[in-house]
């Protein structure tokens, strides 16, 4: 039999001691025992002292009774850490030398120059205010001429007075005009974006420079500049809102192709230009103009617009008072080189005419090309005769990059990048060179015409022929052999 206790808590007496509780003590086992082994048990515990409270105090490892003690107040949170002191010095250092790099990036480097693919140190000649391809520069708006709604013509004039930065500006604006194909850029400063805009020629007509402007300083520092407002088009919406008297900051010049290398036969006139121009794209068409008819060329000029306004006047006789400025430049080319040798074809979305195969292909026949008669699309009429060069064998070196259509696919000019240094021709002496078709305009035209450039190592190059053109030249690749196309 096993024995438990229950205990019971009876209460507390008074005593001497003070009060005393007691409690009872019964046994118990699942037998039932007799009566007489059943008692009663008191167990007294004394009392606590009144002036002493007890409680249970708590450690970190065991329970204990102890008497009270006051509440000890928060201990505050530790210090963060500090850094070391190699830490702070490593921060600081790199500190130091990005701010230091960039003061140098924005103050210094266009006066001390930069290297080019060669490591030649090439001089920026805006250290001194004038135009260069490092730092944009002020140009102010001397004039500005409305083309149509939407498009405009700016005239922009260095701003600096010192005469070591005009002098620069007028030789490098010069040295872009000899080569050939160039652009500049112009910053919107607000957004700190920029676009490529391609300069007008300096064209002189019956009534001075720019018809009846003849606003040129005499020392060529001056820009004209082609802008159409299109819809999300940020340099050119701030452009629109520039009024004479006000500034433009501009970069450059950056030069492109040379066309006159490329075509070769200095003196034939059996050479060629075919230009499709969109829109804008008219000023490269000017600016091929300017470089080849001097040299006897003939040139084609394909020009599409969405509306008559751009172009009026340009297959008709009108006042030149009345043409818009482009009209009045392609009006004095004409006057000055003769208009059999310079042709332009207007074609009108909104009249429902386009640039068209075989107008293209009659504009590659040339005025010398076999055909008879008069065309909707040739209006100037041609003679049966060949031209002569149909005949010419094919020199052309594998490697040239002016005439190799291999190596064309890799390249965005006829300048190393980032210089001024021309490429050479591979091709030798004597070589015949290639007759141009230039495409210019919008993306999207280049695309449709000619296929889209490609990019490459952060660089945009020309890409393989495509298009409308790259279809021509795979049905007649004996023709295309003699041109060169040209994505601008």
């Amino acid at each position: 039999m096993r024995l438990t206790f229950q205990p019971r808590l009876l209460g507390s007496t008074a005593t001497a001691a003070g009060p005393r509780r007691t409690c009872s003590i019964r046994p118990f086992c699942r037998q039932r025992l007799h009566h007489h082994s059943q008692q009663r048990l008191t167990v007294s515990r004394p009392a606590r002292p009144p002036s002493i409270r007890w409680q249970r105090a708590y450690s970190s490892s065991r329970p204990c009774l102890g008497p009270a003690q006051p509440a000890a107040a928060p201990s505050p949170p530790p210090p963060p850490p500090q850094p070391s002191k190699r830490r702070r010095a490593i921060v600081l250092g790199s500190l130091a030398v990005l701010v230091g790099g960039t003061v140098y990036w924005a103050t210094a480097g266009s006066a001390s120059g930069s290297f080019d693919d060669n490591g030649q140190r090439r001089l920026a000649a805006g250290g001194r205010g004038g135009l260069n391809t490092e730092t944009f520069v002020s140009f102010a708006v001397v004039a500005r001429d409305r083309v149509s709604p939407t498009a405009f013509v700016l005239t922009l004039r260095l701003l600096a007075e010192d005469g070591v930065a005009r002098t620069a500006t007028a030789a490098a604006i010069a040295t872009a005009w000899q080569h050939g194909l160039w652009s500049v850029e112009v910053k919107q400063p607000q957004l700190q974006i920029a676009r490529d805009y391609t300069p007008l020629p300096r064209v002189v007509g019956e009534h001075g420079e720019h018809g009846e402007h003849g606003q040129h300083s005499a020392d060529g520092t001056e820009i004209r500049l082609f802008v159409r407002v299109v819809p999300g088009g940020e340099v050119s919406k701030y452009l629109s809102r520039r009024a004479v008297g006000s500034t433009v900051d501009v970069r450059g010049p950056r030069l492109s192709f040379d066309v006159a290398a490329r075509m070769g036969g200095d003196g034939d006139s059996d050479r060629q230009v075919v230009v499709l121009a969109g829109g804008t794209g008219i000023s490269t068409a000017l600016q091929a103009a300017k470089a080849v008819l001097g040299r006897g060329a003939a040139v084609s000029i394909l020009w599409a617009n969405r509306q008559a306004d751009d172009s009026i006047g340009v297959t008709a006789t009108i006042d030149a008072k009345e043409a818009n400025p482009i009209v009045r430049d392609i009006k004095a080319l004409q006057t000055r080189y003769g208009a059999d040798r310079l042709r332009v074809l207007s074609f009108v979305d909104a009249q429902q005419t386009w640039i068209t195969e075989p107008a293209v292909r009659q504009a590659i026949a040339g005025p010398n090309g076999k055909s008879s008669g008069r065309s909707w699309y040739w209006p100037w009429g041609r003679q049966e005769t060949t031209s002569s060069a149909t005949t010419q064998p094919d020199t052309t070196d594998p490697s040239c990059v002016y005439h190799s259509a291999r190596t064309l696919e890799r390249l965005d000019a006829d300048v190393f990048r980032g210089s001024t240094t021309t490429r050479t021709c591979s091709c030798g002496a004597g070589s015949a060179g290639k007759n141009l078709v230039l495409v210019s305009g919008p993306d999207g035209f280049i695309a449709a015409w000619a296929g889209a450039k490609t990019w490459a190592g952060g660089q945009e190059q020309q890409g393989p022929l495509g298009g409308i053109l790259g279809h021509m030249a795979a049905r007649d690749p004996e023709t295309f052999a003699r041109w060169q196309v040209l994505k601008l």
